[in-house]
Protein backbone atom coordinates (compact mmCIF):
# COMPACT_ATOMS: atom_id res chain seq x y z
CA UNK A 1 0.00 0.00 0.00
CA UNK A 2 -0.74 2.60 -1.24
CA UNK A 3 0.11 0.89 -4.40
CA UNK A 4 0.43 0.15 -7.28
CA UNK A 5 3.82 -1.50 -7.94
CA UNK A 6 5.33 -2.68 -10.87
CA UNK A 7 7.19 -5.59 -10.65
CA UNK A 8 10.15 -6.14 -13.29
CA UNK A 9 11.11 -9.40 -14.06
CA UNK A 10 14.46 -10.69 -16.28
CA UNK A 11 15.49 -7.07 -16.00
CA UNK A 12 19.02 -7.69 -17.08
CA UNK A 13 18.22 -10.78 -19.87
CA UNK A 14 19.90 -13.94 -20.28
CA UNK A 15 19.10 -17.26 -21.53
CA UNK A 16 18.85 -18.98 -18.04
CA UNK A 17 16.83 -16.02 -16.69
CA UNK A 18 14.55 -15.67 -19.48
CA UNK A 19 13.49 -19.57 -19.76
CA UNK A 20 12.52 -19.18 -16.16
CA UNK A 21 10.46 -16.23 -17.23
CA UNK A 22 9.14 -17.57 -20.59
CA UNK A 23 8.02 -20.64 -18.56
CA UNK A 24 5.78 -18.59 -16.05
CA UNK A 25 4.26 -16.84 -18.53
CA UNK A 26 3.67 -19.43 -21.18
CA UNK A 27 2.28 -22.08 -18.92
CA UNK A 28 -0.15 -19.99 -17.64
CA UNK A 29 -1.26 -18.32 -20.91
CA UNK A 30 -1.73 -21.82 -22.19
CA UNK A 31 -3.61 -23.08 -19.00
CA UNK A 32 -6.03 -19.98 -19.74
CA UNK A 33 -6.32 -20.98 -23.40
CA UNK A 34 -7.76 -24.24 -22.51
CA UNK A 35 -10.10 -23.54 -19.85
CA UNK A 36 -11.17 -20.35 -22.06
CA UNK A 37 -12.42 -22.74 -24.62
CA UNK A 38 -12.85 -25.99 -22.38
CA UNK A 39 -14.27 -24.68 -19.32
CA UNK A 40 -15.04 -28.23 -17.91
CA UNK A 41 -11.09 -29.44 -19.08
CA UNK A 42 -10.40 -32.45 -16.56
CA UNK A 43 -7.74 -32.29 -14.62
CA UNK A 44 -5.55 -29.30 -15.76
CA UNK A 45 -6.24 -26.64 -12.60
CA UNK A 46 -2.78 -27.83 -11.21
CA UNK A 47 0.38 -26.02 -10.53
CA UNK A 48 2.27 -27.71 -13.61
CA UNK A 49 5.88 -28.18 -12.70
CA UNK A 50 7.87 -26.40 -15.55
CA UNK A 51 11.74 -26.93 -15.25
CA UNK A 52 13.99 -25.39 -17.04
CA UNK A 53 17.42 -24.69 -17.65
CA UNK A 54 18.10 -29.00 -17.28
CA UNK A 55 21.58 -29.99 -18.42
CA UNK A 56 21.42 -30.97 -22.17
CA UNK A 57 20.88 -29.32 -25.24
CA UNK A 58 18.33 -29.28 -28.43
CA UNK A 59 14.82 -31.42 -26.53
CA UNK A 60 12.14 -30.70 -24.46
CA UNK A 61 9.80 -33.56 -22.92
CA UNK A 62 6.80 -33.65 -20.87
CA UNK A 63 6.70 -36.53 -18.38
CA UNK A 64 4.04 -37.61 -15.23
CA UNK A 65 2.59 -33.93 -15.33
CA UNK A 66 5.67 -32.13 -15.98
CA UNK A 67 7.06 -30.02 -18.71
CA UNK A 68 10.66 -29.89 -19.12
CA UNK A 69 13.27 -27.61 -21.30
CA UNK A 70 16.96 -27.39 -21.58
CA UNK A 71 19.61 -25.09 -21.76
CA UNK A 72 20.70 -23.45 -24.94
CA UNK A 73 23.79 -26.03 -26.74
CA UNK A 74 24.52 -27.91 -29.73
CA UNK A 75 23.27 -25.01 -31.84
CA UNK A 76 19.97 -25.04 -30.48
CA UNK A 77 18.49 -22.02 -28.24
CA UNK A 78 17.00 -22.63 -24.71
CA UNK A 79 14.04 -24.38 -25.34
CA UNK A 80 11.70 -23.13 -23.32
CA UNK A 81 9.71 -20.91 -25.14
CA UNK A 82 6.16 -20.15 -26.20
CA UNK A 83 5.48 -23.16 -29.19
CA UNK A 84 7.65 -25.62 -27.71
CA UNK A 85 6.17 -25.65 -24.23
CA UNK A 86 2.44 -25.32 -26.00
CA UNK A 87 3.44 -28.30 -27.09
CA UNK A 88 5.11 -30.00 -24.26
CA UNK A 89 1.84 -29.05 -22.66
CA UNK A 90 -0.56 -30.34 -25.32
CA UNK A 91 0.75 -33.82 -23.92
CA UNK A 92 -0.54 -32.71 -20.81
CA UNK A 93 -3.22 -31.61 -21.67
CA UNK A 94 -4.09 -35.04 -23.75
CA UNK A 95 -2.97 -36.86 -20.57
CA UNK A 96 -5.59 -34.98 -18.26
CA UNK A 97 -8.21 -36.28 -20.57
CA UNK A 98 -7.13 -40.02 -20.81
CA UNK A 99 -6.34 -39.89 -24.14
CA UNK A 100 -3.15 -42.30 -25.17
CA UNK A 101 -0.04 -40.37 -26.87
CA UNK A 102 2.07 -41.23 -29.76
CA UNK A 103 2.11 -40.18 -33.36
CA UNK A 104 -1.55 -38.97 -32.10
CA UNK A 105 -0.42 -37.15 -29.18
CA UNK A 106 2.80 -35.45 -30.84
CA UNK A 107 0.56 -34.17 -33.41
CA UNK A 108 -2.41 -32.86 -31.29
CA UNK A 109 0.50 -31.44 -28.92
CA UNK A 110 1.49 -29.26 -32.19
CA UNK A 111 -2.17 -28.44 -33.13
CA UNK A 112 -2.09 -27.44 -29.50
CA UNK A 113 0.64 -24.55 -30.27
CA UNK A 114 -0.39 -23.86 -33.64
CA UNK A 115 -3.72 -23.02 -32.97
CA UNK A 116 -2.73 -21.12 -29.39
CA UNK A 117 -0.19 -19.12 -31.30
CA UNK A 118 -2.11 -18.95 -34.60
CA UNK A 119 0.56 -20.26 -36.69
CA UNK A 120 1.72 -23.11 -38.63
CA UNK A 121 5.40 -23.26 -37.61
CA UNK A 122 6.07 -25.00 -34.39
CA UNK A 123 9.51 -24.82 -32.79
CA UNK A 124 10.86 -21.69 -34.65
CA UNK A 125 14.76 -21.72 -35.05
CA UNK A 126 14.54 -24.79 -32.62
CA UNK A 127 17.75 -26.03 -34.20
CA UNK A 128 19.57 -22.77 -34.44
CA UNK A 129 19.45 -19.49 -35.69
CA UNK A 130 17.41 -18.62 -39.42
CA UNK A 131 17.16 -22.66 -39.20
CA UNK A 132 13.24 -21.92 -39.75
CA UNK A 133 10.56 -24.07 -37.85
CA UNK A 134 11.17 -27.50 -36.63
CA UNK A 135 7.92 -28.79 -38.35
CA UNK A 136 5.25 -26.71 -40.00
CA UNK A 137 1.45 -27.43 -39.83
CA UNK A 138 1.97 -27.11 -43.74
CA UNK A 139 3.44 -30.60 -44.92
CA UNK A 140 2.71 -33.54 -47.13
CA UNK A 141 2.18 -36.56 -44.83
CA UNK A 142 -1.06 -38.35 -44.84
CA UNK A 143 -2.90 -41.08 -43.14
CA UNK A 144 -2.07 -43.70 -42.76
CA UNK A 145 1.37 -43.22 -42.43
CA UNK A 146 4.35 -45.68 -40.53
CA UNK A 147 6.66 -42.75 -39.88
CA UNK A 148 8.01 -41.78 -36.70
CA UNK A 149 5.77 -40.23 -34.48
CA UNK A 150 6.89 -36.58 -34.40
CA UNK A 151 6.78 -37.02 -38.23
CA UNK A 152 3.31 -39.01 -38.45
CA UNK A 153 1.77 -36.97 -36.03
CA UNK A 154 1.97 -34.17 -38.51
CA UNK A 155 -1.45 -35.30 -40.33
CA UNK A 156 -2.97 -33.84 -37.11
CA UNK A 157 -1.22 -30.47 -37.32
CA UNK A 158 -1.94 -30.36 -41.14
CA UNK A 159 -6.26 -31.08 -40.78
CA UNK A 160 -6.38 -28.77 -38.30
CA UNK A 161 -4.81 -25.56 -40.14
CA UNK A 162 -6.05 -26.56 -43.07
CA UNK A 163 -9.47 -26.48 -41.75
CA UNK A 164 -8.31 -23.27 -40.06
CA UNK A 165 -7.28 -22.10 -43.79
CA UNK A 166 -10.71 -22.83 -44.96
CA UNK A 167 -12.50 -21.12 -42.16
CA UNK A 168 -10.38 -18.16 -42.28
CA UNK A 169 -11.79 -17.94 -46.08
CA UNK A 170 -15.31 -17.46 -45.08
CA UNK A 171 -14.56 -15.97 -41.48
CA UNK A 172 -12.62 -13.46 -39.70
CA UNK A 173 -9.66 -14.63 -38.38
CA UNK A 174 -10.79 -14.18 -34.31
CA UNK A 175 -13.83 -15.72 -35.51
CA UNK A 176 -12.38 -18.66 -37.31
CA UNK A 177 -9.85 -19.44 -34.29
CA UNK A 178 -12.88 -19.58 -32.23
CA UNK A 179 -14.46 -21.87 -33.86
CA UNK A 180 -11.75 -24.68 -34.68
CA UNK A 181 -10.30 -24.44 -31.25
CA UNK A 182 -13.20 -25.91 -28.63
CA UNK A 183 -13.58 -28.62 -31.47
CA UNK A 184 -10.02 -29.76 -30.92
CA UNK A 185 -10.11 -29.49 -27.46
CA UNK A 186 -13.29 -31.57 -26.90
CA UNK A 187 -11.97 -34.33 -29.63
CA UNK A 188 -9.41 -35.27 -26.95
CA UNK A 189 -12.17 -35.89 -24.80
CA UNK A 190 -13.50 -38.46 -26.72
CA UNK A 191 -10.40 -40.14 -26.31
CA UNK A 192 -9.95 -41.26 -30.09
CA UNK A 193 -7.57 -44.39 -30.23
CA UNK A 194 -4.89 -42.72 -32.07
CA UNK A 195 -4.67 -41.30 -35.92
CA UNK A 196 -7.68 -42.35 -37.71
CA UNK A 197 -10.79 -40.95 -39.86
CA UNK A 198 -12.86 -41.43 -36.81
CA UNK A 199 -11.29 -38.24 -35.66
CA UNK A 200 -13.42 -36.57 -38.46
CA UNK A 201 -16.42 -37.96 -37.40
CA UNK A 202 -15.64 -36.95 -33.73
CA UNK A 203 -14.74 -33.04 -35.01
CA UNK A 204 -18.13 -32.91 -37.16
CA UNK A 205 -20.09 -34.90 -34.48
CA UNK A 206 -18.63 -31.99 -32.10
CA UNK A 207 -19.38 -29.16 -34.43
CA UNK A 208 -22.91 -30.77 -35.05
CA UNK A 209 -26.57 -28.52 -34.20
CA UNK A 210 -29.13 -31.18 -35.04
CA UNK A 211 -28.03 -34.14 -34.23
CA UNK A 212 -28.00 -35.68 -37.73
CA UNK A 213 -24.46 -35.62 -39.10
CA UNK A 214 -26.50 -36.82 -42.65
CA UNK A 215 -27.26 -33.23 -43.63
CA UNK A 216 -23.80 -31.58 -42.56
CA UNK A 217 -23.00 -29.46 -39.87
CA UNK A 218 -22.28 -26.00 -39.75
CA UNK A 219 -18.51 -26.28 -40.52
CA UNK A 220 -18.86 -29.44 -42.82
CA UNK A 221 -17.48 -28.00 -45.84
CA UNK A 222 -14.30 -26.56 -43.65
CA UNK A 223 -14.09 -29.69 -41.60
CA UNK A 224 -14.25 -31.83 -44.95
CA UNK A 225 -11.20 -29.70 -46.51
CA UNK A 226 -8.69 -29.70 -44.16
CA UNK A 227 -9.12 -33.33 -42.93
CA UNK A 228 -9.82 -34.85 -46.51
CA UNK A 229 -6.45 -33.17 -47.46
CA UNK A 230 -5.10 -35.59 -45.04
CA UNK A 231 -7.23 -38.52 -46.02
CA UNK A 232 -8.90 -38.44 -42.93
CA UNK A 233 -12.10 -38.46 -45.00
CA UNK A 234 -15.48 -36.98 -44.25
CA UNK A 235 -18.13 -38.94 -44.54
CA UNK A 236 -20.16 -37.83 -47.48
CA UNK A 237 -23.76 -35.82 -47.05
CA UNK A 238 -26.54 -37.55 -48.39
CA UNK A 239 -28.42 -34.73 -49.78
CA UNK A 240 -31.32 -36.68 -49.99
CA UNK A 241 -33.12 -39.40 -48.15
CA UNK A 242 -36.09 -41.53 -48.49
CA UNK A 243 -38.38 -42.56 -46.27
CA UNK A 244 -41.74 -44.91 -46.74
CA UNK A 245 -44.88 -43.21 -45.25
CA UNK A 246 -46.88 -45.62 -46.82
CA UNK A 247 -46.61 -48.15 -49.02
CA UNK A 248 -50.12 -49.03 -52.01
CA UNK A 249 -52.11 -51.83 -51.81
CA UNK A 250 -52.76 -54.05 -54.23
CA UNK A 251 -55.29 -54.19 -56.90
Amino acid sequence: PPGPLNFVFNPAPSGLTTSQVNGLIHTNKVHDFVKQYSPTYPGVDIQIPCNVNLASTCNAYYQASTINFYQAGGGCPNTCYSTVLYHEYGHFIIAMAGTGQGAYGEGMGDVNASLLANTPNLGEDFQGVNAGPLRSCYNNIVYPSNAEIHTAGQIMSGAFWLTLDALKANYPTQTALDIIRPLFLESIRLRPAGISPSITIDVLTLDDNDGNLNNGTPHYSEIAQGFNAKNLTAPAIDFLTYRDIATPGTY
